[in-house]
């Protein structure tokens, strides 16, 4: 599956960046985009946009996916 997770932030970087960082992490499949922004919608548009494949993973910086997720998505 060709697929791009987006970890979008907003509000406190000091807080939500390393914790994204962790999420990010947590991604075995494919690319990840980390982005930052003013709002959250703003942060994920923007990450979106950014994207090359046809589907998209949005994960909360304080969510982790498990392992094999994706591939579970793929059936």
């Amino acid at each position: 599956m060709d697929v791009t997770t987006i970890v979008a932030t907003f509000g406190n970087q000091r807080v939500w960046v390393p914790l994204a960082e962790k999420a990010a992490a947590s991604v075995d499949h494919g690319e990840v985009i980390r982005y930052h922004g003013k709002t959250l919608a703003d942060a994920r548009n923007t990450a979106a946009r950014r994207a090359t494949t046809e589907w998209l993973c949005f994960l909360d910086a304080d969510d982790s996916l498990a392992p094999g997720y994706m591939e579970a998505m793929e059936k």
